[in-house]
């Protein structure tokens, strides 16, 4: 958070990245993915469901 917190206010733009994450996902799999982003992005964001659909009731 420090880091993108710096970036926000110190740069042009920031780039940020989505984590893939399976149901079959453990916490190896998302630290290597980390690791691969390391130094490339300035924040990594893990959803809790992307393929999930954004709708809105009727009123």
């Amino acid at each position: 958070l420090k880091n993108f917190r710096k970036a926000l206010s110190t740069q042009d733009f920031v780039i940020t990245s989505e984590l893939f994450l399976t149901p079959e996902t453990d916490s190896n799999s998302i630290q290597m993915q980390a690791d691969i982003l390391r130094g490339y992005v300035d924040a990594i964001l893990i959803t809790d469901n992307q393929s999930g659909r954004i709708h809105m009731s009727t009123l």
